[in-house]
C-alpha cells in the first residue's frame, strides 16, 4: 500500500460477488414496490426483522433460495445488512434511527461501526 493511501479505505476490496448481490436485492425491491427509495421509511427494526427470518430459514432450516425473490438466501441477508448499514452510517440519512416504540440508536460522530450507543426514550 502506497503512503498516500494509508488510512483511506479501499473499495477495490469489496467482492464483487457481494456487489452483484446488493444490486440484485435492490434492483428487486425496486420492481417489486415501483420505487428505489422507500426502504428508507422502512423502520429499522423491520429490517432487523426481515435480516433474522432470512437468517434463519438459510442457517437453520437448510432454505438456500428465497421463495418470494427466487434469488439466493444469502443475497437477501446481505442485502438487508446493506440496509440497516446505510440507515445507520449512510449520508445525509444516517445517524439517528428511531423504532416504532419511540426509541432509537445514536451513531455519534467519530464512532465507528459496532460503537453505537443504544438511548432509549
Amino acid at each position: 500500500m502506497s503512503k498516500e493511501q494509508k488510512g483511506k479505505y479501499e473499495p477495490t476490496l469489496v467482492y464483487s460477488s457481494l456487489i452483484r448481490a446488493i444490486a440484485a436485492v435492490r434492483r428487486h425491491g425496486i420492481e417489486k414496490y415501483n420505487h428505489s427509495e422507500d426502504w428508507r421509511d422502512v423502520p429499522i427494526e423491520d429490517w432487523f426483522d426481515a435480516l433474522m427470518r432470512h437468517s434463519i430459514a438459510l442457517c437453520l432450516d437448510g432454505q438456500t433460495i428465497d421463495p418470494d425473490s427466487g434469488m439466493p438466501e444469502a443475497y437477501m441477508i446481505l442485502g438487508n445488512l446493506g440496509y440497516i448499514i446505510e440507515k445507520l452510517y449512510g449520508g445525509e440519512h444516517g445517524g439517528v434511527q428511531k423504532f416504532k416504540d419511540g426509541s432509537r440508536i445514536v451513531n455519534l460522530p467519530g464512532h465507528k461501526i459496532g460503537e453505537d450507543l443504544f438511548k432509549g426514550k
